[in-house]
């Protein structure tokens, strides 16, 4: 961008020659292109200058290794992880850069990150030390001077002219400039965890590495998380407006919490003897005792498979990437086609690869029995829907149909048996696929375009031959939770719902005398307006001077919509909640581009009420519009997999939905978004308060500067007094039951299940 002569004159930099005053400023996307897949249903060979040559399947999955903790000490699991730039082999490419999540194994470093596995209700602490390297500056503009002189113009600016408001918004995108030209900034989102606000991964919450303005010692953060309830979650990347880009150069990993007493009663794929050494103890608590036994191998057959973007993905679509030579988009050969595909976007075969466990199209061997595995959608805009079966000749023949045991927020009530399964980005499930009736000894896992009628292979099972000994899981069809599941149900649901908050995701313009176009979340307001706004500006028609970060006396607009607190959170005992008991939130996407939006709420896990098609298709919103009188909503199916507890929905275009849930068991700012990480950059984030708490979460946590890391070790960090045990308990127990007794009704159903199998079997 330029800085404009009025802004360098409010700044005293009007005599700089203007070679100095260019800023590259990174254009935001506010579409994201439709993708196409690149489809082998055979393996070919492919250009390739290595000895072997690459080709589909000729890669072996690549397991994302366990991080072990660094420290235990005061039954604390504590963990560190550096934040690198390093290379990857990707599919026919030797070295693709990545920025890796990396623990403390010389030899790691790869994408997706390691896999970290935490007993629930074990409190654990993640140290994230950012080393990546410092861009280089490409301008001589001084940005500390910089800083400076717009700190001091928004002081004196007191009236808040059209004027002055330009040229306030304008010296913070070039002071965003000087911060992204000098470090990349990350922070840090453990999805799916009931965080406190400082270690939720707060969108401008950023520890920035060596040589940046911020710190040139660097930055790191401990992260400490309760881990209070039992699911597959996963960890990435959060950083406002650069989300997609981080993402997308493999800031990625997952992070199982376990419920062992549970699991163990489950025994399902992968279970084996790892749990053998728990049970109940005192107070019905699950314990640990004695040694943990000799691995008998059965963990190989539970297995994270992680969907991901390629690194190269975002060439071509002005997105600020690393400046080093595999980024100068002229260089970039595409070996599929040996072509060069320059900055244009509609050449870039590499944004239509979905990669596996961060490699494309590679191979697993598998046994004759059943194996686990744990769904996650990383990419950045990619709705898959996934089948198995024997491809061929873009025909899927032979296929073989799975068990759905848990979504995003933990085990389900009882297997759904499907023959394909819709993932959108953001979203978990687990499978169990029975490989011991395949007729072939090639079975593909491929993404079916509905559109196109066509098949993309995404990675092949290599069927090895029985295994011996057998198999010696036997998961259940029901009874496969401890906990309550949402007031969903059909009969539970009335008619007509009245929503609390009406929330419209679409596009248009904050400033109509502008072009600019943002993805935008609008709220519903008193009027029964909607207004479109940028990430942070702030919503309409609210007042607090009660608010930590206002001055005392002033009010200001209140930037965040405020949920309160539900009548149950401070009580001890509570009845099975109701759907009247909930917030509920109706989200709306009028637009008709495509792709949709997979809508993430923070803190909670939410639950999907109903679906609608709306009338009319399409509004078009410009400044603050009024809701259409006229618009209709029509009941459409539900899908049942989707009736669990859950972090994110997703909503096509022309559709809307009603979601509820129960905010707590903490108090303040955080954050909605869309799970399109090209849409989230681009202004589809707000945020939400919850109760009446509201501060700054950049004030709070473990942030420091690397230049005393070497003095603050892991075992000292104090997590005793960070949360209120006692209030998660009693909030978990409100919404989710009482686990133990949950858990203890659900052993007697198993065991009748399991009882009543092996009579049968004798009978036959």
């Amino acid at each position: 961008m330029n800085i404009s002569r009025r802004l360098l004159m409010k700044l005293g930099l009007s005599s700089l020659p203007s070679s100095l005053l260019l800023f590259n400023w990174p254009q935001k996307a506010f579409a994201q292109d439709a993708f196409t897949y690149y489809p082998p249903a055979e393996p070919r060979p492919l250009p390739f200058s290595a000895a072997i040559p690459w080709h589909a399947y000729s890669q072996e999955l690549r397991i994302p290794k366990v991080l072990d903790p660094s420290d235990t000490s005061g039954d604390v699991n504590r963990y560190q992880i550096e934040i690198v730039s390093t290379t990857q082999k990707i599919g026919p490419d030797d070295e693709v850069e990545i920025w890796s999540y990396k623990g403390q194994d010389p030899l790691e470093g790869n994408t997706p990150g390691p896999l970290i596995r935490q007993e629930v209700d074990k409190t654990s602490v993640v140290r994230f030390i950012n080393k990546l390297d410092a861009f280089p500056k490409g301008h001589n503009i001084n940005c500390e001077q910089l800083t400076t002189d717009c700190k001091k113009l928004t002081t004196e600016c007191k009236e808040i002219t059209t004027e002055c408001k330009e040229v306030l918004a304008e010296c913070k995108e070039v002071l965003a400039e000087c911060e992204e030209k000098t470090g990349v900034g990350v922070s840090i989102h453990l999805h799916g965890m009931t965080s406190l606000p400082e270690y939720d991964g707060f969108a401008d919450d950023k520890i920035y590495p060596r040589d940046s303005l911020v710190d040139p010692s660097g930055e790191y953060k401990d992260y400490i998380y309760p881990n209070d309830r039992a699911a597959t979650i996963w960890y990435h990347d959060h950083a406002a407006e650069h989300t997609q880009r981080n993402v997308a150069m493999g800031m990625v990993g997952m992070y199982i919490v376990y419920d062992p007493c549970h699991e163990k009663e489950l025994n399902l794929p992968g279970t084996g003897n790892r749990y053998d050494n728990f049970q109940d103890g005192a107070l019905g608590v699950c314990k640990k005792s004695g040694l943990d036994p000799e691995p008998d191998g059965e963990d190989k057959y539970d297995v994270p498979l992680i969907f991901q973007s390629h690194p190269y993905a975002l060439i071509g679509k002005n997105k600020d990437l690393p400046e080093g030579a595999a980024y100068k988009c002229p260089e970039i050969t595409n070996k599929f086609t040996e072509s060069t595909s320059g900055c244009d976007p509609k050449k870039n075969e590499y944004k239509s690869f979905v990669l596996v466990n961060g490699d494309l199209q590679p191979y697993l061997d598998v046994y004759k029995r059943k194996y686990r595995f744990r769904l996650l959608n990383a990419t950045d805009a990619k709705e898959l829907v996934l089948k198995i079966g024997t491809l061929t000749s873009s025909v899927l023949e032979n296929q073989q149909t799975f068990k759905v045991i848990a979504s995003d927020g933990g085990m389900i009530p009882t297997a759904m048996e499907l023959s394909e399964l819709r993932i959108t980005p953001g979203e978990r499930y687990e499978i169990v696929v029975d490989f011991s009736e395949c007729e072939t000894d090639d079975v593909i896992l491929s993404h079916y375009n509905e559109k196109q009628n066509k098949y993309t292979a995404l990675m092949k099972f290599n069927i090895v031959g029985p295994l011996n000994p057998p198999d010696p899981s036997d998961p259940p069809d029901g009874g496969l939770t401890v906990e309550n599941q949402p007031p969903n149900k059909t009969e539970d649901i009335p008619a007509t719902i009245t929503p609390n908050q009406t929330l419209v995701f679409n596009t248009g313009k904050v400033n109509p005398s502008e072009d600019k176009k943002i993805w935008f979340i609008g709220a519903v307001n008193e009027n029964n307006d909607i207004c479109p706004h940028y990430w942070k500006q702030g919503w309409e028609n609210q007042e607090d001077e009660n608010r930590e970060d206002v001055d005392p006396g002033e009010k200001k607009p209140w930037e965040y919509r405020k949920v309160a607190n539900p009548p149950f959170f401070d009580k001890e005992d509570q009845a099975k909640l109701k759907l009247e008991d909930a917030q509920v939130w109706r989200i709306i996407n009028p637009s008709n581009e495509k792709p949709g939006h997979p809508v993430h709420v923070h803190l909670i896990d939410t639950f999907l009420i109903k679906r609608y098609t709306i009338d009319p298709e399409e509004w078009q919103i410009t400044t603050c519009d009024p809701l259409p009188e006229e618009y209709k909503l029509k009941d459409i199916t539900v899908n049942e997999y989707e009736k669990g507890w859950k972090d994110v929905f997703y909503l096509p275009a022309g559709e809307a939905m009603d979601i509820g849930g129960y905010f707590g068991p903490h108090e303040g700012r955080y954050m909605i978004h869309c799970h399109n990480l090209g849409h989230e950059d681009s202004d589809m984030m707000a945020e939400f308060q919850v109760g009446e708490v509201c501060y700054d979460p950049r004030t709070r946590g473990r942030k420091k500067s690397q230049g005393g890391i070497l003095e603050d070790s892991l075992g000292g960090v104090e997590v005793d007094s960070v949360y209120d045990q006692k209030s998660m308990k009693t909030f978990n127990r409100s919404v989710y039951g009482d686990r133990q007794k949950n858990l203890e009704l659900l052993r007697d159903k198993l065991r009748e299940w399991r009882e009543n199998l092996k009579n049968k079997g004798n009978r036959s």
